[in-house]
């Protein structure tokens, strides 16, 4: 299930509701999902906006745990007993880490967060997670295809996903791109940010006219 095969899926969706030349926005790993959805149909898509996301291979490697949960046996018996309950007990605990270093928003609290680490939950993002590296090795080869508006947001002070690696990158490589570092911000921005996350969309979907 790696980008690619989710943009198909978000395609076909549209295509069923009678969407056309959509602006297509993503963040973090849904911004991976947004340029595979930009490459794969750029004829419907008038432009693509990309909130923090991943666009490029980077150095370090993947935590252990998205690889046990792959594991025979070992994994399912790691997501079915101790997955969600430590995580109930480390979710505050992320959640400031991942908006570090600015503060939680209040409104944060009324997202879903639980239902991320449910046993079927973590397995599929551990497996969306593994085979993202290697899948953006190949993709960030095409990034000079992409013809339609592109309007990227990063937080520079993003932890989970590097400016400098991801962002500052696929300005360069996009000709016409237009990038918004929010100076301070981690990593959810449109949590953070919404005013600068619904700005790139306005501007997304003036640079592209009719949609």
């Amino acid at each position: 299930m790696t980008p690619a095969v989710q943009a198909r899926l978000v395609h076909g969706a549209l295509n069923s509701l009678g969407v056309k030349r959509a602006v297509v926005v993503g963040f973090s790993f849904g911004g991976a999902v947004a340029l595979a959805y930009a490459l794969a149909y750029p004829e419907d898509t008038a432009a693509l906006v990309v909130l923090n996301g991943p666009s490029h291979v980077w150095p370090t490697p993947t935590s252990k745990l998205y690889d046990i949960a792959a594991v025979p046996l070992l994994g399912p018996l790691l997501t079915h007993t101790v997955v969600t309950p430590a995580g109930h007990l480390l979710l505050d605990r992320a959640s400031r880490a991942v908006f570090a270093p600015e503060p939680v928003p209040p409104g944060f609290a009324r997202a879903a967060l639980p239902l991320a680490i449910r046993p079927g939950s973590y397995a599929a993002n551990a497996n969306d997670v593994r085979n993202l590296k290697p899948f953006l090795a190949e993709q960030s080869k095409r990034h000079g295809e992409l013809k339609m508006p592109v309007e990227i947001v990063a937080g520079t002070m993003d932890r989970s996903v590097s400016p400098e690696i991801h962002a500052r990158a696929l300005r360069r490589e996009v000709a016409g791109a237009a990038l918004a570092e929010i100076p301070g911000a981690g990593h959810p921005v449109l949590y953070a940010h919404p005013d600068a996350a619904l700005a790139a969309i306005a501007r997304a979907v003036a640079r592209a006219g009719d949609t």
